[in-house]
């Protein structure tokens, strides 16, 4: 009990409360500035680590030092009855006492003024069509087929508006800056990418970028097989509702309902799908056999069976 009671003589546990509530208030900070600033997610870690380190000698240094009318000096080198540890103790109260105001008062602040400013922002993205960067140059429909079931999959996300593809496909193979695109289209976020597609070899590569500041948010790139493109889509999905911090789990990005897992019968899809779109007899014909070899592929595809009953309809019309 002594050398516990010595500890509290000397402060030690004061000193400590107050560092530690002092660290918190630092790392808070340093958490709010960082993506304002685009600071590398290794400057908070770096500061997490030299504040972590620094605790041990901050209380080294409250038992080795005490402060007296003279300075600082060494705790042994002070006669106890000399010592003023009781009114440095009453100051360290009040240190205490008002950090641990600032901290509740950030945490209100937090919980109450940021969060109900971020439940009444909308948070809006525009999904551009990929760049085909295939060594023949053939492979849009690929591009054009993965960013529609990437927007199809964030359209089912709550708490998150996607543009419809007429609108953001507008904007394919256009040279306009990626700002003035998301201004025009008046969302927060744009993603775009490129697909380069060699035989069986998959390279999908996708930005996320902010639209009021044209910054990266995120970027990533993915080397599959065809066989992997379902995996890759998920993949993506979920890393953009990360960016976007919407807290899904991974179980939680959803494939749309009648979609097929054959990627032979994905491709036929998509191939059938994009030329649908171009709505001219030729095209819808053409579409028609894709999409009916698609059902050959997989006969359980019953996405594909609705879009050649579209196919169908828009031939009569």
């Amino acid at each position: 009990m002594k050398i516990f009671s010595e500890f509290k003589r000397r402060n030690v546990f004061k000193v400590a409360s107050v560092y530690l509530v002092t660290c918190w208030i630092i790392l808070q900070i340093v958490a709010v500035i960082s993506p304002a600033l685009h600071l590398p997610t290794l400057f908070s870690t770096i500061i997490t680590v030299i504040l972590v380190i620094a605790f041990p000698f901050v209380c080294i240094f409250a038992w080795a030092f005490e402060l007296t009318p003279e300075g600082l000096k060494r705790t042994h080198e002070v006669d106890i009855n000399e010592s003023i540890g009781k009114h440095t103790g009453n100051k360290i109260n009040y240190l205490l006492a008002i950090s641990l105001t600032f901290a509740l008062g950030f945490i209100f602040y937090q919980n109450w003024f940021i969060d109900s400013a971020d439940d009444s922002v909308e948070l809006s993205i525009a999904v551009l069509p990929f760049e085909d960067m295939s060594p023949d140059s053939s492979q849009s429909y690929f591009g054009d087929g993965i960013a529609e079931e990437i927007l199809n999959s964030l359209a089912r996300l709550n708490k998150l508006v996607v543009i419809a593809r007429t609108s953001s496909f507008n904007f394919k193979d256009s040279n306009s800056d990626i700002r003035e695109i998301g201004k025009k289209l008046n969302v927060n976020y744009v993603l775009e990418g490129s697909v380069r597609k060699d035989k069986n070899q998959l390279r999908i590569t996708a930005q996320l970028i902010e639209v009021s500041s044209g910054a990266h948010i995120w970027s990533q790139t993915y080397d599959r097989t065809l066989d992997s493109i379902f995996a890759v889509q998920d993949e993506l999905t979920y890393a953009i509702t990360q960016a976007l911090k919407l807290n899904l789990l991974p179980e939680q990005v959803e494939q749309e309902a009648g979609m097929t897992r054959d990627p032979k019968a994905y491709e036929l899809f998509i191939k059938g799908r994009e030329f649908s779109y171009q709505r001219s007899s030729e095209s819808l014909q053409q579409a028609a056999n894709f999409l009916k070899q698609a059902i050959k592929q997989d006969p359980q595809f019953h996405l594909a069976k609705a879009q050649l009953y579209m196919v169908f309809e828009l031939a009569l019309h």
